[in-house]
């Protein structure tokens, strides 16, 4: 499979770079290789395309679901980070909540995303900052911010701290 000039095998494994003008392939260690059309164990196709995944072992160009983006080149597709999401399909970037609303970045472990791209699909999805909070950065990230020590602000999705008026006397 190539991917700019990266080669690699079935399974998905970098072993070396493209020589465009021989049409061999020189692997990390140095050493020059039969030419790539001649070589049972490697794979190669174009590019894959922005908002793409390409499989490793078949010739298959498969765009990113929603809450997921590819820039291209990618064997697998993104979730949306923290803070960002997508409704539509083969997308190349995340679009950011909006200020006073969020979205928790997915934790996973194992690098296994499980339903995440479901928790990034929609803009439904920015959770509003709670009464007593606010977010004045659009970007979406992080958590809201709890009115200082003496203030509270009485309506959701606050979007600066003057929303937090202080508490009566």
């Amino acid at each position: 499979f190539k991917v700019g000039n990266k080669v690699y095998t079935r399974e998905g494994r970098v072993i070396g770079t493209l020589d465009a003008v021989s049409g061999t392939v020189l692997t990390f260690t140095g050493n020059l290789q039969q030419p790539l059309s001649d070589q049972d164990e490697l794979y190669r196709e174009p590019n894959c395309p922005v908002g793409h995944w390409c499989d490793f072992s078949a010739s298959v160009e498969t765009e990113c679901e929603p809450g997921k983006y590819s820039e291209g080149g990618a064997n697998a597709c993104e979730v949306c980070g923290e803070g960002r999401w997508t409704s539509a399909l083969a997308q190349t970037i995340c679009i950011a909540c909006p200020a006073g609303r969020f979205i928790s970045a997915p934790a996973f472990p194992g690098g296994d995303d499980g339903d995440a791209a479901e928790a990034h699909d929609s803009s439904e999805d920015c959770i509003a900052c709670a009464a007593g909070a606010y977010k004045s950065s659009s970007t979406g990230a992080g958590s809201c911010e709890v009115c200082g020590a003496g203030k509270y602000a009485v309506v959701q999705s606050a979007t600066s701290e003057a929303e937090c008026i202080a508490c009566p006397a």
